[in-house]
């Protein structure tokens, strides 16, 4: 005895005919079913097989023997309403619509516009046929009823095609399932209750995954976890000492899932990982198309090398970062040679290592093995000094103040010589050597690049000897913050050019650049004869400098009379005609185009005066002018 859905109960019986029953013989079954609602309204289903037995489920019972199935089921109210003889309901006026529409008889019109003129009884029929659809088990009859639903649907524009939709998917799962090998058998109200997750679930274990994966299409439901479970039970079949074999199967597996569009590489080679399939884990990671999750999951199986390879490929300075900090907590120290090897981690490491207070011993073992690292963090503290040192300046500093940050900086400064000297014996190979034309190291030298970069250094060392000797001397505070160009040029402008000559010596500052800072020094205080002096106006010295420098310097002054003595210097003569107007030597300009026979020039010189006649008076003066025949050319000369 069992249930049959919520009102009915089943009892097999098997019955016994005549005497004693004989080893061996068979006796049929009867199955007498009781309604609880209505004891008295019984049925009974005679000549059952004597093998029969009653498994119960939720919507009915299955009367299973050796070579037959049964499935009963109290008739649902929708099959009732369908199905029943001489039925006038919705659904099954419908169904005879149908079947009159199908063998051309007019009275299908007829029939169909009674249903439509009846408030809603086109989606009652609709909805009845749909519902009746889910309790049949034969496809032809599954079909049969969703296309008179599709029929009446077109006749009816507010039926909800939700429902359709939900019912044929259900179906085409039902019937996928009955196939072999498989053959689950399911009713609809089962399949329900059974839900999605479930049902992929059972069919995974059941090493069913081709049929998980079309059910999952065929319910819109993702196919993710299927694929997932499949990639795991291929690995599983592999031997784990067997790396070669696990790569391969691992590789397989990744152009199998592609094929099927899928993308969470990183979670299946987590899996991996998790089962013991390390290899199989970086084949899959490799597939992985999502940076931030593919290096995430490269440190979590312990593969921070590759990871720092993707990190950077993805040029994702967040990632990087993260491997970095992974990198140095797991491995401290052994770290450095793989954070060095790649100039974007190397910059970073910098970084980190001068900001993180608690990286002391990181920093400490950094510089042992990479002194040239050390040296750059000197001079990141040498030129923090010097902006503490500007600052200090701008503000009212105490006496001895600047002697304390001066002398901070020098420190920075030989510590950097040192650690360079370090870089140097540590590495002992052979160095490239470069013949340096830079007025600092020297020219025509050749030197390695080490020993460049020492030279520089010493340099810079020695110039804040001689500032801070200058400031003493002087106390001029502008010594403290200048180059060497600027320490020579304030040295003019005390008027110690014996100390602007040791400076330039010490220095190997080129003697333009030495003359530059000898013109701005005196422009500085305006000591205007010595310009004409250092330029040979005045004198038979030789200067470096072009006309150019000395017009645009002394007119940067307001000196346009003292400057248009040099714009015969200026070799191109378009240039010196801006020059002219600029010091307004008009007749200058006039009397050049004259030497040049060029009254273009003259016509575009007119057109500058705008009119004035003064302007024009001197123009035709200098272009009237007689060019000297026996003067020397100083345009042409210079």
């Amino acid at each position: 005895m069992t249930w049959c859905g919520g009102h009915c109960v089943a009892y097999l019986q098997r019955i016994q005919y005549g005497g004693a029953l004989d080893e061996g013989e068979d006796c049929p079954c009867s199955l007498f079913l009781m309604n609880v609602d209505e004891p008295d309204n019984n049925d009974c289903i005679s000549d059952l097989p004597f093998d029969a037995c009653l498994l119960p489920e939720k919507d009915g019972a299955w009367v299973v023997s050796r070579e037959k199935l049964f499935f009963l089921q109290v008739a649902p109210l929708a099959v009732q309403r369908v199905f029943s003889v001489a039925s006038r309901a919705a659904g099954a006026m419908l169904v005879a619509t149908y079947d009159e529409f199908m063998t051309g008889d007019a009275s299908a019109v007829r029939m169909l516009r009674n249903l439509e003129r009846a408030s809603g009884a086109l989606v009652e029929a609709v909805a009845e046929c749909v519902a009746a659809a889910g309790f049949e088990f034969d496809a032809a009859q599954q079909k049969r009823l969703l296309r008179i639903a599709a029929f009446g649907r077109t006749f009816c524009s507010l039926c909800d095609s939700s429902a359709f939709v939900a019912m044929s998917k259900r179906l085409r799962v039902r019937n996928h399932l009955r196939l072999e090998p498989l053959g689950m058998i399911v009713t609809d109200q089962q399949l329900t209750d059974l839900g999605e997750a479930r049902l992929l679930q059972r069919l995974t274990m059941c090493n069913e995954h081709q049929v998980a994966f079309c059910v999952a299409e065929a319910i819109g439901s993702d196919v993710k976890l299927v694929m997932l479970d499949w990639a795991m039970c291929r690995l599983a079949r592999v031997s784990v000492h067997n790396k070669d074999e696990e790569r391969e199967v691992a590789k397989q597996i990744v152009k199998k899932l592609k094929a099927c569009s899928f993308t969470s590489f990183a979670e299946l080679a987590q899996q991996a990982k998790v089962a013991g399939r390390g290899t199989a884990a970086v084949v899959l990671l490799d597939a992985e198309v999502n940076p931030s999750q593919q290096v995430t999951m490269l440190l979590s199986i312990g593969e921070p090398d590759m990871a720092l390879k993707r990190a950077i490929h993805a040029a994702d300075a967040d990632l990087v970062f993260t491997v970095m900090v992974h990198m140095i907590r797991n491995r401290g120290s052994t770290a450095l040679a793989s954070l060095t090897a790649h100039k974007t981690t190397c910059d970073l490491l910098l970084q980190y290592v001068g900001v993180c207070e608690g990286s002391q011993q990181l920093m400490a073992e950094c510089f042992n093995k990479h002194p040239r690292v050390q040296a750059y963090f000197h001079l990141c503290s040498y030129f923090r000094e010097e902006a503490r040192l500007g600052h200090a300046l701008s503000q009212s500093m105490e006496s001895g103040s600047w002697e304390m940050l001066q002398e901070c900086k020098g420190v920075d400064i030989q510590a950097a010589i040192v650690s360079t000297k370090r870089a140097v014996e540590h590495s002992p190979r052979s160095q490239p050597t470069t013949t340096a034309f830079s007025p600092i190291v020297g020219s025509g030298i050749p030197y390695p690049l080490s020993m460049i970069e020492e030279r520089f250094l010493q340099l810079q060392n020695n110039l804040l000897e001689e500032q801070t000797q200058l400031m003493n001397e002087y106390k001029d505070y502008r010594f403290l913050q200048g180059s060497a160009a600027d320490t020579i040029r304030y040295a003019f402008e005390h008027g110690r050019t014996s100390v602007a000559q040791r400076l330039k010596t010490a220095f190997c500052v080129p003697e333009k650049m030495f003359q530059r800072c000898m013109l701005s020094a005196y422009l500085c205080t305006g000591q205007w004869e010595l310009i004409d002096d250092m330029s040979g106006i005045s004198s038979s010295k030789k200067t470096l400098l072009d006309g150019e420098a000395f017009v645009t310097a002394l007119l940067s002054y307001k000196r346009p009379q003292q400057a248009k003595q040099y714009i015969s210097r200026i070799p191109k003569i378009e240039t010196r005609m801006e020059y002219y107007v600029l010091c307004s030597d008009w007749f200058g300009a006039a009397a050049d185009c004259k030497r040049h026979n060029d009254p273009d020039l003259l016509t575009q010189l007119k057109d500058r005066a705008k009119g004035n006649p003064d302007v024009l008076r001197q123009i035709e003066e200098g272009w009237c002018t007689l060019t000297q025949t026996t003067g020397i050319s100083f345009p042409k000369f210079f």
